[in-house]
C-alpha cells in the first residue's frame, strides 16, 4: 500500500475513533475528565471570607460510578480569582455514584450520592463536552440550584498536532519525520 493510503485510513479510524468516544457508552464517562471550578467565596480558619478555585479529577470506577480527586487548590484575595494568595488543603477523596436520571432546574440530571471519608452528601450532577454542573448536599437538605464552583470547565490535556499523527502513521519506528503533503507544511 502507499504511504498517502495508509494516511488516509490511519485518520479515517481516528476520527471515527474520536466521533465514537472510543465506543464506550456508559454513564460515568462523560463526566471522566479534569474539572476546573469557577472562583467562589468560603470562609478562612480566620472568619474572613476568601475565594477559591478546585480541580476536581474524576476516574471511572464503574460504568456508573466515578472516583473524586482534588488537586490545584488556590487560595485567592479577590472575587475574580486573579490576586493568588497561595495553595490550600485540597478536600479528601471520595466515590460519586451515579443514579437514576430525574428533573433539576427544569433539566434532565445524573442523581447523585457521594462518599467521602467524613460525609455522605446527595445531589445532582451533569455535563456536556465543556462543563460540568454539580450540586451536593447533605441527605436531609433539598438542593435548590447548581452548588459553589459550578460552571465547572474541562481541563482539556494537550492534543498531538496533526504533523505528529502523520509521523506515527508513516514511520514504522515513530521516530523519522513526516514528508509534508502537497499544500500541506509542518
Amino acid at each position: 500500500m502507499n504511504r498517502l493510503f495508509k494516511t488516509l485510513i490511519a485518520t479515517t479510524g481516528l476520527t471515527i475513533l474520536a466521533a465514537c468516544g472510543g465506543g464506550s457508552s456508559d454513564p460515568a464517562d462523560g463526566y471522566v475528565g479534569s474539572w476546573r471550578s469557577a472562583c467562589f467565596s468560603y470562609k478562612g480558619n480566620d472568619g474572613k471570607t476568601y475565594f477559591k478555585r478546585v480541580t476536581n479529577n474524576f476516574e471511572k470506577a464503574t460504568a456508573t460510578s466515578v472516583n473524586a480527586t482534588f488537586s490545584d487548590s488556590t487560595a485567592y484575595s479577590d472575587p475574580a480569582c486573579n490576586n493568588v494568595l497561595g495553595a490550600i488543603s485540597n478536600p479528601a477523596s471520595g466515590t460519586i455514584q451515579l443514579g437514576p436520571k430525574v428533573s433539576f432546574l427544569g433539566t434532565e440530571v445524573d442523581s447523585i450520592s457521594v462518599t467521602f471519608p467524613s460525609e455522605n452528601l446527595v445531589g445532582y450532577m451533569t455535563a456536556n463536552a465543556t462543563q460540568l454542573f454539580i450540586i451536593a448536599v447533605a441527605p436531609n437538605e433539598t438542593p435548590t440550584g447548581w452548588g459553589v464552583g459550578s460552571p465547572y470547565t474541562k481541563v482539556e490535556a494537550k492534543q498531538g498536532t496533526a504533523s505528529m499523527l502523520i509521523k506515527s502513521v508513516e514511520s514504522d519506528d515513530g521516530s523519522a519525520p513526516a514528508k509534508p503533503q502537497s499544500g500541506y507544511s509542518n
